[in-house]
C-alpha cells in the first residue's frame, strides 16, 4: 500500500503523516537519499521485520537524485510493505500516476482564506471579519504561517531588491493582484508589518505570547 499525503494545507498534511507513525517505522528524506540504504531497509523489512512502515519525505523534489530507482522499489514493494510520501504542496495528478496502487490523500486550504489573504491592506475593517470565518474552518497557526507568507510576497513585489524565488515563479495575473495589494503599504509599514510577525511568531514558539494567537492577529490587522 502506497499513501500520498499532499496539498497546499502543508500543517495538516505534516501532521497527518506524524501520527500515522510508530515505534518501529522507518524514516527517509528522498532529497538525501541513499539508494543502497533504502533498498536494503526495504528488503530487510519485506523479510523480518514485523513493522511495515516506511515513511519519505520530499519523494517529489527535483532535488531528488534516484527518483526513478526509488519508485521502481516502492511499486516492487507496495504489497507487502506500507509507505507513506509527504510533500510539502500538492503533487499533480501527472507527476503521482508513476506509483501504483496510489491512496492520495489531499489536504486543501478552505477557499475563503485566499479571499481573507487578498483583502489585508490598512484600514480595511473587512479583514478581521474575512479573518474569523476562515478561523471557523482552519487553524489558527496555519492562517498565521499563511499571512506571514503573504507579507514575505507584497515585499518581494515591492522591491526587486527583496525579490524571491516563490514571487519569481508566479504568473503574470498572480504577480500584478499583490503588487496592487502593495501598493496599499508604505515600504516602511511593509517592514514594520514583516517585523510585527517576526516578534509574534518567536513569542508564540517559545510560549510567551500573552494573549491566545488569534486574538493577536486581530489587533495586528487593527493596527495596520
Amino acid at each position: 500500500m502506497v499513501t500520498l499525503l499532499h496539498g497546499d494545507d502543508n500543517v495538516s498534511s505534516r501532521t497527518a503523516f506524524a501520527n500515522l507513525k510508530d515505534k518501529g517505522s522507518v524514516n527517509f528524506d528522498a532529497e538525501g537519499l541513499s539508494l543502497l540504504d533504502f533498498s536494503q531497509t526495504v528488503s530487510g523489512m519485506g523479510l523480518f521485520k514485523d513493522t511495515k512502515k516506511i515513511f519519505i519525505e520530499n519523494l517529489f523534489s527535483k532535488k531528488v537524485k534516484s527518483f526513478i530507482e526509488v519508485i521502481d522499489l516502492i511499486n516492487e514493494s507496495s504489497k507487502s510493505l506500507e509507505f507513506y510520501i509527504w510533500n510539502d504542496s500538492e503533487v499533480s495528478v501527472k507527476q503521482a500516476s508513476v506509483v501504483k496502487n496510489l491512496k492520495v490523500e489531499n489536504f486543501k486550504l478552505p477557499k475563503n482564506l485566499w479571499t481573507f489573504l487578498d483583502n489585508i491592506r490598512p484600514g480595511n475593517p473587512t479583514s478581521i471579519s474575512l479573518f474569523h470565518k476562515v478561523l471557523e474552518e482552519a487553524d489558527e497557526n496555519v492562517i498565521f504561517s499563511m499571512i506571514v507568507r503573504q507579507f514575505r510576497l507584497l515585499l518581494s513585489v515591492y522591491s526587486n531588491i527583496r525579490a524571491i524565488d516563490e514571487a519569481k515563479r508566479m504568473a503574470p495575473w498572480q504577480r500584478g493582484k499583490l503588487q496592487r495589494q502593495a501598493q496599499s503599504f508604505s515600504e516602511e509599514s511593509l517592514l514594520t508589518s514583516y517585523k510585527k510577525l517576526f516578534e509574534i511568531d518567536m513569542k508564540h514558539k517559545t510560549g510567551i505570547l500573552d494573549i491566545p494567537l488569534s486574538q493577536k492577529i486581530d489587533f495586528f490587522l487593527l493596527d495596520l
